[in-house]
């Protein structure tokens, strides 16, 4: 019998438009990004491997279980998940959607998982960790006597890393220069103050949505929607099973807001 594969993966944010535009992921919508993920994680997780998931799985609560179960059911292997700053739901709710367990971190022969590295004094003692939540900022560092190896999503090809190829990373790659745990949380912080600063300022015609850049997104398989750029609220449509990309859709929460501060859109 063959022995299962280990894998590793964190972040990929499945049904948060804002990712797209935050990590500059090479995907134009949501549903890109899903078939995407789903195809590179089928074609080298095998039926009987693990995958362990370092969190923020997905920019969904409890209302949206079928979601998860149904991602569960088309990627293959056992999926166990550490929980990130994204994962709302209760550890439990996860379980009952397919996860086969659900922890804040974990111990894994000798390595520490957790999705957030850059909290202070999280990572025990003389230990190795294996971690998500910082996208692109780093690869690897070494700081504080502890080498942290960053296994999300953006920086693998949006792919799941093979537990070896990453224990080997490591252990001997080269850690990026100059980079802390401290400064890759700093960064992360900075970026996303930078990024809704120049939401609230871009302010182009789609000629599909307001003019206030209201981009469209999937909500579920039920309903289509829309995330607003100007008031960051997810504006579900009217009329969602007549959604037609050529119109330009006004929603009752826009409307209600534009009128009572007397703006127009």
């Amino acid at each position: 019998m063959t022995k299962p594969k280990r894998f590793l993966t964190a972040d990929p944010h499945y049904k948060h438009f804002n990712c797209l535009r935050l990590c500059n992921r090479p995907f134009t919508t949501l549903l890109e990004m899903e078939d995407a993920l789903i195809a590179n994680w089928n074609s080298v997780v095998g039926d009987g491997d693990i995958v362990y998931s370092l969190g923020d799985i997905c920019f969904h609560g409890e209302k949206h279980k079928d979601f998860y179960i149904s991602l569960n059911q088309r990627l293959n292997g056992r999926h166990i998940l550490i929980l990130g700053n994204h994962d709302v739901m209760k550890p439990f709710k996860y379980v009952e959607c397919g996860f086969e367990s659900v922890h804040t971190s974990l111990i894994v022969d000798d390595i520490f998982l957790i999705h957030d590295a850059t909290k202070e004094n999280c990572i025990p003692k003389d230990m190795m960790c294996f971690c998500g939540h910082s996208h692109g900022r780093f690869k690897k560092v070494e700081d504080e006597g502890h080498k942290v190896l960053n296994v999300g999503c953006d920086i693998w090809g949006y792919t799941p890393v093979e537990w070896d190829v990453a224990l080997q990373w490591l252990k001997y790659g080269v850690a990026d220069k100059g980079m802390t745990l401290r400064l890759a949380g700093d960064l992360r912080e900075k970026g996303l103050v930078e990024q809704r600063e120049k939401n609230k300022s871009d302010a182009s015609f789609t000629e599909r949505f307001c003019n206030r850049t209201c981009s469209h997104m999937s909500i579920s398989k039920r309903t289509e929607g829309f995330y607003c750029f100007k008031y960051y609220k997810h504006l579900i449509q009217e009329e969602p099973e007549c959604f037609d990309t050529t119109k330009v859709y006004r929603t009752k929460k826009c409307v209600k807001r534009e009128k009572k501060n007397g703006e127009t859109c």
